[in-house]
């Protein structure tokens, strides 16, 4: 017989023996997660992103959910996602289709969820994870204005290479208000709200996190009743200490140390936006 034809029939063998071994774990898989009510992690952009996503492999992996990251999957899809609006909205707009009641961990959600959502997930678990939205806007400052990664997709790549030119032309008191305004407070006024209408929600600030990685991991851990490997437990504190021993910035992750506004913005800056969204930042404990 011939040699490639031997070849061609061996590495189908291996297909076919591979794919009758990987299917039924993938549907088992499946019929454990449908018996589990799902988990809904919301946070903000700047608020120790990249522990969201390994939070939520490490619950996955030590339960019978299926993390799942709309966000990531639009950014590395790139240009062959075609929306006419902001994925955000898009996800609000088809709840219905995009999540499900039981199965998965769906982290990082960045958005304020329309009352449709809210209604649909209600009774299952949620995290709340935020940073105060001052030093939000000052990790925001240096990262969308220096070193945050460029988008994959052209039309969002071309916006993002625009606002970054337009950060870099402004001190960072007025971008911080500006911000805060427009990007930030719109969706903190929506997570207090869902803060206050929800029992089924713990809220976690970065601040805790930050000076208690572990004991941040075990309330959560806690709250979602499950058991998650010490081993396992050790290697995501290791790894997940958002706070850098020095300021570094030409780096993404620059300082993590919280309450640094007080340093860096101006005390006049400070007070207005304390007092113009101190119901907010009162439900959200960073003020008293």
């Amino acid at each position: 017989m011939n040699n490639k034809l031997l070849i061609k029939l061996k590495n189908r063998y291996k297909l076919i023996k591979n794919i009758s071994t990987f299917l039924p774990k993938y549907f088992l898989q499946l019929y454990k997660s449908k018996k589990n009510e799902s988990i809904f992690i919301f946070t903000f952009y700047k608020c120790a992103s990249s522990f969201i996503p390994d939070l939520a492999d490490l619950l996955s992996e030590n339960s019978d959910l299926i993390h799942t990251d709309y966000e990531q999957a639009v950014w590395h899809l790139g240009d062959w996602i075609k929306l006419k609006e902001p994925t955000t909205n898009y996800l609000n707009k088809n709840y219905n289709y995009f999540f499900n009641k039981k199965g998965n961990i769906y982290a990082p959600l960045r958005f304020s969820p329309s009352n449709e959502l809210k209604f649909f997930i209600g009774s299952n678990p949620k995290i709340l994870f935020l940073r105060d939205p001052r030093d939000v806007a000052i990790s925001a400052f240096h990262s969308f204005g220096k070193t945050h990664p460029l988008p994959k997709a052209s039309k969002s790549k071309k916006k993002f290479i625009e606002r970054r030119r337009s950060i870099n032309k402004i001190d960072i008191n007025k971008f911080s208000l500006e911000f805060i305004r427009e990007i930030v407070m719109p969706v903190y006024k929506a997570y207090s709200e869902l803060k206050k209408e929800n029992d089924n929600l713990i809220y976690i600030k970065y601040e805790d996190f930050a000076l208690d990685v572990k004991g941040t991991m075990q309330r959560i851990i806690s709250f979602l009743d499950l058991k998650i490997k010490d081993k396992d437990l050790e290697d995501l504190v290791k790894k997940a200490c958002p706070i850098t021993e020095k300021v570094n910035i030409k780096a993404h992750k620059r300082s993590g140390k919280p309450s640094q506004f007080y340093e860096i913005l101006d005390n006049e800056l400070i007070d207005l936006i304390n007092n113009e969204y101190k119901d907010i930042l009162s439900e959200l404990q960073f003020i008293d």
